[in-house]
């Protein structure tokens, strides 16, 4: 199982229901914190324990994503906006299968309805543009999954990242 290297940032809040960080401060002899380095501690430790929730999985079921399942959802997604595509085109002039056709055509009856559109002619344009840009999307979406074969992973234990943030917000202290 290939992980996508992780990406973006990650902020979590101190659960202070039991024990706050006044308490947590006293109890350990420091002297208690001005207003900045309180905020500065919070931030610090704020953006640890969010690297350290996605690190092991428990800020979210999905939190470490495997290439193959993104590849697959890429590709599922292409493979919906091309059958789009097929039954949209019919929307445009030129030759289709009756069943493309009437497919379009409620599609088009129905946006119709919407005040905003409010005409035929309007509603065809969109559907005709939307079906432009379905193939376009299709497109990009085969090539990010082509992309992901591309992806460097590295075997082994994942680094603990937000150790650092944590060791510098305890040494803040």
């Amino acid at each position: 199982m290939a992980l996508i290297p992780r990406s973006g940032a990650t902020f979590a809040s101190l659960f202070e229901y039991e024990v706050t960080l006044d308490d947590v401060i006293s109890v350990l002899g420091f002297r208690p914190l001005s207003k900045k380095d309180e905020a500065l501690f919070r931030s610090s430790m704020g953006r640890a324990i969010g690297q350290w929730l996605m690190a092991e999985g428990g800020y979210q079921g999905g939190a470490k994503l495997d290439i193959s399942d993104v590849q697959q959802s890429l590709e599922r997604l292409a493979a919906h906006l091309e059958k789009a595509d097929r039954f949209l085109s019919a929307a445009d002039e030129g030759v289709h299968h009756v069943h493309d056709i009437e497919v379009a055509s409620r599609l088009v009856s129905a946006i119709k309805e919407n005040p905003a559109i409010g005409s035929i002619e309007t509603a065809r344009e969109i559907v005709v543009a939307f079906q432009a840009q379905a193939k376009i999307i299709a497109e990009g979406a085969r090539v990010a999954a082509a992309l992901l074969e591309l992806t460097p992973t590295k075997a082994g234990r994942i680094r603990k990242a937000w150790l650092d943030e944590f060791t510098r917000a305890v040494m803040h202290v």
